[in-house]
């Protein structure tokens, strides 16, 4: 009778115990979020608990919006001694109507890069793509009033969402954070996506800066305290040419921004593609990299594509806080006027 009671004791102990021992298991096989760690002076990409080094291979541009032209690329991009893959997703794909979302491309793309051992850095391209605004879908494109686009020069309007328009900024937003809140729902037990890069290579093309009614508006009236405040807190952090642009219009604490950052581009002059015309020597070339003719304008422009994409980037991380950053569009020889970048 004793041994009896003593095993139904024993029987009862494991059995208590065994949520214990489950909540541990679960613990112990939960994969953390990527992230990214301060490593000294730069910032270190944590994957699986580890650092990450991406040996990444891109797709092209619209290689990942076709389930079946992937199929044969996937075994080529296990083979090729790669980590992860790059892979770009359109905001007219998965958002065909507003408020509607099919997010069956992303859901197999993730499958399959799972499947093949290779992580994703998935590329937004929504608002804008390389000066264009290409990606965004149909309802967005018919609808000129609602979301506003970039006018250029003598008020010609260019296909290219304009970074003022708040209408513009939280239709992507809410088509980003739905995004964010399916990857976390198909992928965060296995944390396949690493990294998400918003938007593309923003800017304008043939023009300096935005030149709509609502950006001519804010370009003549005062620099956004918030900007003010930054720079004057992280002065000696500056780039050399923000420091100097600064510096020639007298440092000043407040103003429009020409009166802060210098003269914009001058009315009349029209911005070519490439700076070919006239044709420009070898030092004026060498010199065109290095100088911002028209400061205000870029300065202008790169605050409101940065306010933004931030906060377009805000109501992804909401959903699902993954490592996120965007990339720029740089000067290069015969693209060095603000216009050609």
């Amino acid at each position: 009778m004793k041994n009896k009671i003593k095993s139904f004791h024993l029987l009862l102990l494991i059995v208590l115990m065994l949520p214990l021992f489950c909540t541990n298991c679960s613990k112990q096989k939960s994969v953390p979020i990527p992230s990214l760690k301060e490593q000294g002076a730069a910032k270190q990409l944590i994957v699986d608990g580890k650092p990450f080094v991406a040996l990444s291979g891109e797709l092209g541009n619209n290689s990942a919006t076709n389930i079946d032209y992937m199929k044969p690329i996937w075994p080529i991009l296990a083979e090729g001694n790669l980590n992860s893959v790059i892979a770009g997703i359109s905001w007219a794909q998965v958002e065909p109507e507003e408020g509607t979302y099919n997010f069956e491309i992303v859901g197999s793309i993730i499958n399959d890069a799972r499947k093949n051992n290779l992580k994703l850095i998935f590329i937004w391209f929504a608002s804008w793509k390389n000066g264009t605004s290409s990606y965004i879908p149909d309802w967005i494109k018919r609808d000129y009033n609602r979301f506003p686009r970039i006018k250029i020069n003598d008020g010609e309007t260019i296909e290219l969402l304009s970074p003022l328009s708040e209408e513009n900024r939280n239709a992507d937003a809410r088509a980003f954070a739905a995004l964010m809140k399916y990857i976390k729902e198909v992928d965060s037990a296995n944390r396949t996506v690493i990294m998400m890069q918003v938007e593309n290579e923003v800017g304008v093309l043939l023009d300096s800066r935005d030149r709509s009614d609502i950006a001519n508006e804010a370009y003549n009236g005062l620099v956004p305290e918030e900007l003010m405040s930054y720079i004057i807190k992280n002065m000696d952090n500056l780039v050399p040419e923000l420091i100097e642009a600064l510096k020639e219009n007298g440092n000043k604490t407040s103003g429009t921004w020409k009166e802060v950052f210098g003269p914009g581009k001058p009315e009349g002059l029209i911005m070519p593609v490439r700076n070919l015309v006239p044709p420009m020597t070898q030092e004026e070339q060498d010199k065109a990299l290095v100088t911002f003719p028209f400061y205000s304008d870029e300065v202008f422009m790169a605050w409101y594509y940065a306010t933004y994409i931030n906060y377009v980037v805000e109501a992804g991380k909401a959903e699902y806080p993954l490592p996120m950053f965007v990339n720029a569009w740089l000067k290069q020889r015969q693209h060095s006027w603000p216009g050609t970048y």
